[in-house]
């Protein structure tokens, strides 16, 4: 009995530290603009473009982004300019929960 309850409270801490440094870790992946280097400025430009142009929902679909600059796009993370974090940004399919400006 106080076995288990002494491994319960093990779990509890090793979980809590786990999300503990997800979360963090996912907060420094957000992009603000006072914190945008010239290369991350000039790459947010480029994915605003391309989202406009093509109409890109991020997390969702590339729109019609041509398929040779498919590639481009996920490798940029544009996701990062419009979505906050996810665990599939980048990965796949992903529900894109905007960013508030």
């Amino acid at each position: 009995s106080n076995l288990r309850m002494l491994s319960l409270g093990v779990l509890l801490v090793v979980w809590t530290l786990l999300w503990a440094g997800v979360t963090a870790q996912s907060n420094l992946r957000r992009v603000n603009d006072t914190q945008l280097s010239a290369a991350d400025a000039k790459d947010k430009a480029w994915c605003i473009s391309m989202r406009d142009k093509y109409n890109i929902e991020p997390g969702r679909s590339f729109g019609s982004l041509p398929y040779s600059e498919h590639n481009r796009y996920l490798q940029t993370r544009c996701y990062r300019f419009f979505c906050k974090p996810h665990p599939l940004a980048g990965k796949g399919v992903f529900k894109c929960e905007p960013l508030e400006d």
